[in-house]
């Protein structure tokens, strides 16, 4: 079995201001990612949420990851293995998945 890997790196601030920008730009980094190559049975995809460069969030920044991880499960198909994984989480914004007791659904390490 074939893995293909992505890294999704946010930088800077996940607020309000400037979530629309974060999400399109992903989008458009998972539409170029998925359409690089055929996904069937032999492949596993691994997709890893880095949020090293993050500077600043609000509760927008749960919304970003609920909202981009809805649309993998579009790209991907029943046979293939979409694994995504959050590493370099800011202590933040895992305090606002704790607040909302999302911090499991998010997979936030």
């Amino acid at each position: 079995m074939k893995t293909k890997f992505l890294n999704l790196e946010f930088c800077g601030e996940l607020t309000w201001f400037s979530i629309q920008d974060h999400f399109e730009k992903k989008i458009e980094e998972l539409k170029f990612f998925f359409n690089s190559f055929q996904i069937d049975q032999d492949v596993k995809v691994e997709i890893n949420f880095d949020f090293e460069k993050v500077t600043r969030v609000d509760m927008s920044a749960i919304s970003l990851v609920i909202e981009i991880k809805k649309k993998i499960k579009l790209f991907e198909n029943k046979e293939s293995q979409v694994n995504v994984s959050c590493v370099n989480v800011p202590s933040d914004l895992n305090a606002l998945g704790d607040l909302c007791g999302m911090t499991n659904d998010l997979d936030f390490l």
